[in-house]
């Protein structure tokens, strides 16, 4: 047809963008919000800029590997979520590494309509944000899913009656894992990963698709459906050239280099600690959170072989998913 790829390419971004910036919804009652954290990416960039240290080669990166210092670092982005019961919600990448009760209140406040209850877990920015706005705030327990267990309730159905049985109360029970999961599943595997500066674009396009389903009970299919969208995105009034999108830069608040430093010495000192050299801190700071995938990778192959068949459901899922496409494990259960 005489199209280039690239052009096809920028229409479709173009559409995205449009159909992200159309206007997030309003929630109510009782709004379940958390945080989940996608790699930092330069997906079509040909000089790569290192997030930890202007000094340092970023050097590219083929397959998953593991980061430096983790999610409270500059090598992640941070996607807040907050689902109400109606099933809508509003997702945004709010930082590059750790999120702040400023950068939550000015990205959210607006969204939230005299919650019911906020439900989040222990990270003491949704206790400041409520405690500011006399917002009553339910801390999810860490145990939750044996409490859930121990009234009844089966955890991993295995068959679709239990399914069925149970979608009701767990759906609303654990909202905001399950909006993680979908987010992070449309960005690394439908998406084949995104490039950090346009993941607000992404991630704004795949929630009013979800909040559109919500809305009218199905996914848009048909030609109506398209057609009520671009009414929806010619109400925006705004024209996006296609210079705009491939200036676009990243723009979002990020560790200073001060705190980068600081993160440096103290993740050293806590390997040095409890020797363990793949510690890293997490999105709670002070809590341990240990790198399973490259301890796992550290293993002989028959002893990797045995912990993928035998427990394979005390490692993480993107543990998991690092291993499989390493090939070191062919088939995991």
């Amino acid at each position: 047809m005489g199209i280039d790829i690239k052009t096809v390419w920028l229409w479709r971004l173009k559409l995205i963008i449009a159909t992200a910036n159309i206007p997030m919804p309003i929630l109510s009652g009782i709004i379940q919000v958390d945080e989940t954290f996608v790699r930092e990416s330069q997906k079509g960039s040909r000089h790569l800029k290192s997030m930890v240290a202007q000094t340092e080669e970023r050097k590219s990166r083929y397959g998953r590997q593991s980061s430096k210092f983790g999610v409270i670092g500059s090598e992640f982005a941070t996607v807040v979520i907050a689902i109400e019961n109606r099933g809508f919600w509003v997702c945004k990448v709010a930082s590059l590494g750790k999120l702040s009760t400023n950068v939550f209140y000015e990205l959210f406040h607006d969204h939230l309509d005299s919650p019911a209850f906020l439900c989040s877990d222990a990270n003491n920015i949704y206790e400041e944000y409520c405690c500011v706005n006399n917002t009553p705030h339910f801390i999810r327990p860490s145990n939750f899913l044996k409490i859930i267990g121990n009234h009844g309730y089966i955890i991993q159905a295995t068959d679709e009656f239990e399914k069925k049985a149970n979608k009701k109360i767990l759906e609303h029970l654990y909202y905001e894992g399950i909006t993680d999961k979908i987010t992070k599943r449309f960005i690394n595997r439908d998406m084949t990963n995104v490039s950090t500066k346009y993941l607000q674009d992404y991630i704004g396009y795949f929630t009013y698709i979800r909040n559109w389903r919500v809305e009218h009970g199905h996914s848009p299919t048909s030609k109506a459906d398209a057609e009520a969208i671009f009414t929806e995105i010619l109400k925006t009034k705004k024209n996006l050239t296609s210079v705009e999108v491939r200036q676009k830069e990243l723009i979002l608040p990020k560790p200073s280099s001060r705190y980068m430093e600081v993160l440096k010495e103290e993740t050293e000192k806590a390997r040095t600690a409890i020797d363990n050299p793949y510690f890293k801190f997490n999105e709670e700071d002070s809590i341990f959170s240990f790198n399973k995938r490259e301890y796992l990778l550290d293993l002989p192959k028959s002893r990797l072989f045995e912990i993928a068949k035998d427990r394979s459901q005390l490692i993480a899922e993107e543990d998991l998913e690092v291993m499989k496409s390493s090939r070191y494990v062919s088939k995991i259960r």
